[in-house]
Protein backbone atom coordinates (compact mmCIF):
# COMPACT_ATOMS: atom_id res chain seq x y z
CA UNK A 1 0.00 0.00 0.00
CA UNK A 2 1.07 3.62 -0.82
CA UNK A 3 1.35 6.62 1.13
CA UNK A 4 0.12 8.30 -2.29
CA UNK A 5 -3.40 8.85 -2.11
CA UNK A 6 -4.62 11.90 -0.15
CA UNK A 7 -5.30 10.57 2.96
CA UNK A 8 -2.02 9.01 3.41
CA UNK A 9 -0.70 12.41 2.65
CA UNK A 10 -2.43 13.81 5.07
CA UNK A 11 -1.67 11.61 7.73
CA UNK A 12 2.08 11.74 6.72
CA UNK A 13 1.76 15.55 7.16
CA UNK A 14 0.42 15.17 10.87
CA UNK A 15 2.94 12.88 12.04
CA UNK A 16 5.85 14.82 10.69
CA UNK A 17 4.17 18.27 12.35
CA UNK A 18 3.66 16.55 15.42
CA UNK A 19 6.98 15.36 15.58
CA UNK A 20 8.85 18.60 14.98
CA UNK A 21 5.94 20.76 16.91
CA UNK A 22 5.94 21.02 20.73
CA UNK A 23 2.56 22.85 20.91
CA UNK A 24 0.47 21.40 23.41
CA UNK A 25 -2.52 21.04 20.87
CA UNK A 26 -0.66 18.21 19.41
CA UNK A 27 0.84 16.75 22.84
CA UNK A 28 -2.75 16.65 24.28
CA UNK A 29 -4.38 14.75 21.01
CA UNK A 30 -1.24 12.84 19.71
CA UNK A 31 -3.58 9.49 21.47
CA UNK A 32 -6.61 10.16 19.57
CA UNK A 33 -4.52 11.18 16.42
CA UNK A 34 -2.73 8.02 16.72
CA UNK A 35 -6.06 6.19 16.95
CA UNK A 36 -7.57 8.00 14.05
CA UNK A 37 -4.71 6.99 12.41
CA UNK A 38 -4.46 3.35 12.81
CA UNK A 39 -8.28 2.87 12.00
CA UNK A 40 -7.43 4.83 8.28
CA UNK A 41 -4.80 2.44 7.77
CA UNK A 42 -6.61 -0.37 8.39
CA UNK A 43 -9.64 0.71 6.57
CA UNK A 44 -7.84 1.13 3.57
CA UNK A 45 -5.63 -1.94 4.15
CA UNK A 46 -9.37 -3.46 4.40
CA UNK A 47 -10.74 -2.28 1.14
CA UNK A 48 -6.94 -3.52 -0.69
CA UNK A 49 -7.78 -7.24 0.99
CA UNK A 50 -11.26 -7.23 0.08
CA UNK A 51 -10.29 -6.38 -3.70
CA UNK A 52 -7.48 -8.64 -4.19
CA UNK A 53 -9.63 -11.21 -3.07
CA UNK A 54 -12.30 -10.74 -5.86
CA UNK A 55 -9.66 -10.22 -8.44
CA UNK A 56 -8.54 -14.03 -6.99
CA UNK A 57 -11.59 -15.42 -7.08
CA UNK A 58 -12.33 -14.42 -10.34
CA UNK A 59 -9.43 -15.77 -11.65
CA UNK A 60 -8.98 -18.91 -10.22
CA UNK A 61 -12.88 -19.28 -11.92
CA UNK A 62 -11.57 -18.39 -14.88
CA UNK A 63 -8.65 -20.88 -14.66
CA UNK A 64 -10.67 -23.74 -14.35
CA UNK A 65 -13.34 -23.29 -16.78
CA UNK A 66 -10.10 -22.36 -19.24
CA UNK A 67 -8.76 -26.08 -17.77
CA UNK A 68 -12.04 -27.26 -18.14
CA UNK A 69 -12.75 -26.31 -22.05
CA UNK A 70 -9.09 -27.70 -22.66
CA UNK A 71 -10.42 -31.25 -21.19
CA UNK A 72 -13.54 -30.99 -23.17
CA UNK A 73 -11.55 -29.92 -26.55
CA UNK A 74 -9.39 -32.63 -26.22
CA UNK A 75 -12.14 -35.34 -25.85
CA UNK A 76 -14.66 -34.39 -27.75
CA UNK A 77 -14.72 -38.43 -29.22
CA UNK A 78 -16.00 -39.46 -25.79
CA UNK A 79 -18.56 -39.14 -24.02
CA UNK A 80 -18.20 -36.43 -21.15
CA UNK A 81 -19.78 -35.28 -17.96
CA UNK A 82 -19.95 -33.09 -15.58
CA UNK A 83 -18.73 -36.01 -12.92
CA UNK A 84 -15.29 -36.37 -15.44
CA UNK A 85 -14.62 -33.17 -15.92
CA UNK A 86 -14.79 -32.30 -11.98
CA UNK A 87 -12.98 -35.01 -11.20
CA UNK A 88 -10.52 -34.10 -13.20
CA UNK A 89 -10.43 -30.45 -11.73
CA UNK A 90 -11.15 -31.74 -7.91
CA UNK A 91 -14.07 -30.12 -7.98
CA UNK A 92 -17.35 -30.57 -6.94
CA UNK A 93 -19.59 -31.55 -9.75
CA UNK A 94 -22.22 -28.44 -8.62
CA UNK A 95 -19.33 -25.74 -8.62
CA UNK A 96 -18.03 -26.73 -11.69
CA UNK A 97 -21.99 -26.18 -13.15
CA UNK A 98 -22.08 -23.23 -11.47
CA UNK A 99 -18.65 -21.73 -13.16
CA UNK A 100 -19.87 -22.44 -16.47
CA UNK A 101 -23.22 -20.44 -15.64
CA UNK A 102 -21.29 -17.50 -14.40
CA UNK A 103 -18.28 -17.87 -16.09
CA UNK A 104 -20.01 -18.30 -19.86
CA UNK A 105 -23.21 -17.71 -19.09
CA UNK A 106 -24.28 -21.43 -20.74
CA UNK A 107 -25.11 -24.87 -18.88
CA UNK A 108 -22.22 -27.29 -19.27
CA UNK A 109 -24.37 -29.66 -21.46
CA UNK A 110 -24.83 -26.42 -23.57
CA UNK A 111 -21.50 -25.75 -23.87
CA UNK A 112 -20.26 -28.83 -24.78
CA UNK A 113 -23.28 -29.16 -27.79
CA UNK A 114 -22.11 -26.31 -29.20
CA UNK A 115 -18.64 -27.34 -28.94
CA UNK A 116 -19.21 -30.42 -30.69
CA UNK A 117 -21.32 -28.40 -33.50
CA UNK A 118 -18.50 -26.22 -33.99
CA UNK A 119 -15.89 -28.95 -34.65
CA UNK A 120 -18.33 -30.92 -37.18
CA UNK A 121 -18.11 -27.67 -38.92
CA UNK A 122 -14.49 -27.23 -38.78
CA UNK A 123 -14.78 -30.98 -40.21
CA UNK A 124 -17.42 -30.70 -42.46
CA UNK A 125 -16.06 -27.40 -44.27
CA UNK A 126 -12.22 -28.43 -44.42
CA UNK A 127 -12.10 -31.98 -44.74
CA UNK A 128 -13.31 -35.31 -47.36
CA UNK A 129 -13.85 -37.21 -44.03
CA UNK A 130 -17.34 -39.10 -44.22
CA UNK A 131 -20.44 -37.70 -41.94
CA UNK A 132 -20.81 -40.35 -39.94
CA UNK A 133 -16.95 -40.66 -39.25
CA UNK A 134 -17.34 -36.69 -37.86
CA UNK A 135 -20.45 -37.16 -35.76
CA UNK A 136 -18.16 -40.59 -34.06
CA UNK A 137 -14.95 -37.95 -33.89
CA UNK A 138 -17.24 -35.32 -32.16
CA UNK A 139 -18.53 -37.35 -29.74
CA UNK A 140 -22.35 -38.38 -31.13
CA UNK A 141 -23.70 -41.84 -30.48
CA UNK A 142 -25.15 -42.04 -34.02
CA UNK A 143 -25.11 -40.37 -37.67
CA UNK A 144 -29.07 -39.37 -36.97
CA UNK A 145 -28.70 -38.11 -33.63
CA UNK A 146 -25.86 -35.86 -35.00
CA UNK A 147 -27.47 -34.58 -37.93
CA UNK A 148 -30.96 -33.80 -35.72
CA UNK A 149 -28.67 -31.96 -33.56
CA UNK A 150 -26.82 -30.04 -35.84
CA UNK A 151 -29.39 -29.15 -37.92
CA UNK A 152 -31.32 -27.85 -34.81
CA UNK A 153 -27.94 -26.05 -33.99
CA UNK A 154 -26.78 -24.82 -37.53
CA UNK A 155 -30.19 -24.32 -39.61
CA UNK A 156 -28.86 -27.19 -42.05
CA UNK A 157 -28.50 -30.55 -42.25
CA UNK A 158 -24.31 -31.47 -41.79
CA UNK A 159 -24.65 -32.58 -45.79
CA UNK A 160 -25.89 -29.46 -47.16
CA UNK A 161 -23.45 -27.41 -44.28
CA UNK A 162 -20.69 -29.14 -46.04
CA UNK A 163 -21.75 -28.20 -49.72
CA UNK A 164 -22.32 -24.56 -48.82
CA UNK A 165 -19.24 -24.01 -47.07
CA UNK A 166 -16.61 -26.13 -48.50
CA UNK A 167 -13.18 -24.52 -48.13
CA UNK A 168 -14.41 -21.80 -47.02
CA UNK A 169 -13.26 -22.27 -43.03
CA UNK A 170 -15.71 -19.75 -41.67
CA UNK A 171 -16.38 -21.26 -38.33
CA UNK A 172 -13.21 -21.18 -36.16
Amino acid sequence: MEWTNGCGLLWLSLLKLAANDNTIYLKNNMESIGITLFWSILKDFEKEILSRKSKQIHTSASTLIYQAKVYIIENLAEPITIKDIADHLHISERHLSRLFNQELGQPFTTFIRKERIRKAGILLSDSNIPIKDIALQTGFSSIHYFTNVFSKEMDMPPGKFRERFRHQNLIT
